[in-house]
């Protein structure tokens, strides 16, 4: 197999119902999130953090999940035991763990992103 194998399968994919059907989804996606609330809202909190150094923000997203998990976790004690998601406690944990990790850690975070794994898998 040579690289030209690899190309002819590409377009093979690419031009399949499947695929062609997944772009109109997030092309659908795409336009739709500036006109939804979350969307004006995220556009909103990027423009007032827009003058806030990278620690601040990076701090930031971990109190917000930390946020998130702890508010999730008290709406579900208000579910009965049945209907609850079987999420396992040791994500939960990890969850917790990474928010306060983005508090705690913030400037090595910062100064370790530049050249990151994630930051290449989360490029736009």
């Amino acid at each position: 197999m040579n690289a030209d194998d690899f190309q002819d399968v590409s377009r093979i994919v690419a031009s399949s119902g499947v695929a062609t059907a997944m772009r109109r989804v997030v092309d659908a996606v795409r336009a739709a999130i500036p006109q939804s609330m979350v969307g004006r809202a995220a556009a909103r909190v990027r423009q007032q953090t827009a003058g806030v150094d990278a620690v601040t923000r990076v701090r930031l997203a971990g109190v917000l999940l930390l946020t998130a998990a702890v508010t999730q976790q008290m709406l579900l004690s208000l579910v009965p035991s049945l209907l609850r998601p079987a999420l396992s406690g040791i994500l939960r944990v990890d969850l917790q763990l990474a928010s306060v990790v983005l508090i705690g850690a913030a400037p090595w975070v910062v100064r370790a992103w530049p050249g990151s794994r994630l930051r290449w898998i989360l490029r736009p």
